[in-house]
């Protein structure tokens, strides 16, 4: 499985997701996204409790269906196959889970603009990844945006999928994908999904505990600072995160920028607490070496990953 996954993170940080497979076959997240929706349009109503039983019963059995759709594919493939005809099998299964081009891609369109000062082209692209209003944000405010997705999504979009695929194979994979899908669609603090995707948020927060902060540690390793980690905890408590607070607290330590901060959601301030906070603004520069550090995070993956299956043949 190790060598499946070494080979899976090398096609998507290479290859990605290409326009043409998402034109003629889609994508699986996109197929995980419309069962959500199809439960929520017909079962978000009735009370705050109905809300939130209806809204956790039909994030657990969208969790379990997948998983054990995954699961049988699996069985399937290990039962029937052998050698690298499975372990080439089992990366291109693999493959679609991961979100590591389409991170860089949507980081790189939000840098280029920034660096040549086209503010608004640069508030559009951010707003294609963020859940905060951008409109009125300035260099440094869409800077210190963009290193924040980056980070956070480093785990939620590759290190926690692939903690999760090796825990419990594909079927933990895919059954992660729908948590953390579940999360991105009805985990809203607005007045329609607060009481309907409270469990799903749950969840998540339970899934994304481990890899968060092996993602603070993977970042603290590639940027020589392990000792940046000594005091994260404390600091992290304030964010509004309970998980995301870990990578983007070191990456803020490394980049030496304070990130975080007070916000505006659906025209609401949220007052978060900063990270780092006595360092400077995020810049431009910063989210250049942002995507740096990512790169590491996933050149040291793939070695790993190779190393492993060596060792555990």
């Amino acid at each position: 499985m190790f060598y499946a996954l070494g080979l899976a993170i090398c096609i998507d940080y290479i290859v990605g997701w290409p326009n043409k497979f998402l034109n003629l076959i889609g994508h699986p997240v996109i197929f995980i996204g419309r069962a959500i929706s199809w439960f929520e349009k017909y079962f978000n109503s009735g009370s705050k409790v109905q809300k939130i039983i209806c809204g956790g019963l039909s994030t657990l059995l969208l969790i379990a269906f997948f998983y054990l759709f995954a699961y049988y594919i699996e069985l399937y493939i290990v039962t029937h196959t052998n050698g690298w005809i499975t372990l080439i099998i089992l990366a291109i299964l693999t493959w679609p889970w991961l979100a590591i081009k389409s991170m860089h891609i949507h980081i790189s369109n939000i840098l280029i603009p920034l660096s040549n000062s086209d503010i608004e082209k640069a508030r559009y692209e951010l707003s294609m990844i963020v859940g905060r209003s951008t409109g009125t944000l300035d260099e440094n405010e869409i800077s210190r945006s963009a290193i924040e997705s980056l980070a956070e999504n480093t785990s939620d979009g590759v290190i926690a999928p692939l903690f999760w695929c090796v825990a419990l194979g594909l079927p933990g994979l895919v059954a992660y994908k729908v948590i953390n899908t579940a999360d991105s669609m009805i985990a809203y603090k607005s007045e329609r999904f607060k009481d309907y995707g409270l469990v799903a948020a749950k969840i998540d927060d339970v899934a994304n505990y481990i890899p968060a902060r092996l993602t603070a540690v993977l970042y603290s390793f590639v940027g020589f600072s392990p000792t940046k980690l000594w005091g994260l905890r404390h600091e992290v408590k304030f964010h509004r995160s309970p998980n995301a607070g870990w990578p983007e607290g070191i990456v803020a330590r490394i980049l030496n920028v304070k990130l975080s901060g007070p916000r505006i959601y659906n025209n609401r301030v949220s007052t978060d607490a900063w990270l780092n906070a006595d360092a400077p603004d995020a810049t431009p520069r910063s989210v250049r070496e942002a995507l740096k550090l990512f790169n590491k995070v996933i050149i040291i993956l793939i070695f790993m990953f190779f190393l492993m299956g060596l060792i555990f043949k």
